[in-house]
């Protein structure tokens, strides 16, 4: 059965940016990328140069969690991110850090796999 709010989707950034409220400049601008489902894709660059937050724009986490004032588009599929909540969000998308151990929040494995349907 397909689950059109389980399905793989697009993610598309066209001129996306933002500034952090309180911050004194914009800390990305001008970023256009398109990530097709059943791809890898890799955002990389110097330390401060705006990975976590174009991550953090992608993954919903701005605007819910982190407030800062966004620019362009930022679509999963073919919805704007910041109109769905967060939990949705999570549902179709997902991060993993450079570090993906520092990312476990159980100590075995069924457990961690069980966590994210719990929260859900």
């Amino acid at each position: 059965v397909h689950n059109p709010d389980f399905a793989a989707a697009t993610v598309r950034l066209a001129n996306a940016g933002c500034r952090y409220i309180g911050a004194e400049r914009t800390t990305i601008q001008g970023i256009d990328l398109i990530a097709q489902p059943g791809t890898i894709t890799l955002i990389c660059g110097a330390s401060g140069s705006g990975k976590s937050s174009i991550l953090r724009l992608i993954n919903g986490l701005i605007p819910h969690f982190h407030s800062a004032e966004c620019e362009g588009e930022i679509t999963l599929g073919d919805t704007a991110v910041h109109t769905l909540p967060l939990a949705k969000i999570g549902q179709r998308c997902a991060t993993v850090l450079q570090n993906p151990r520092t990312q476990f929040f159980t100590t075995s494995v069924s457990a961690e796999l069980a966590f994210a349907g719990q929260n859900f």
